[in-house]
């Protein structure tokens, strides 16, 4: 029997505001990219999210049971990307019926 595939639903708000206090607007943003790591500040996959209306995302293919970090960060019209987010630490969860129906944009 093979072993059940491992899913982690991640949802974000988009900044209001830039790295100086500037403020940034929805139509300001081309994105998002989701940092994926097995240990801290280590991330071995990055998905880019082309779409600022964007606020979750089902990471998928990942090993129930299994601990990762996410960090996640804003790209605007000019390609500038943001510092990373807080990391997230958490273990993925086996990925039912729903979540597939759900999936991603």
């Amino acid at each position: 029997m093979a072993d059940a595939e491992g899913a982690l639903k991640l949802e974000w708000q988009a900044p209001d505001d830039r790295m100086d206090g500037a403020p940034l607007q929805l139509s300001d943003i081309a994105g998002y990219r989701i940092y994926i790591g097995d240990s801290s500040g280590q991330y071995t996959k990055t998905i880019d999210i082309n779409d600022a209306k964007t606020n979750h995302y089902l990471l998928q293919d990942l090993q129930v049971g299994k601990e990762y970090f996410v960090a996640i960060s804003t790209i605007d019209k000019e390609g500038r990307e943001s510092p990373k987010s807080g990391e997230a630490h958490m273990a993925a969860a086996p990925l039912t019926d729903i979540q597939t129906a759900e999936s991603n944009p």
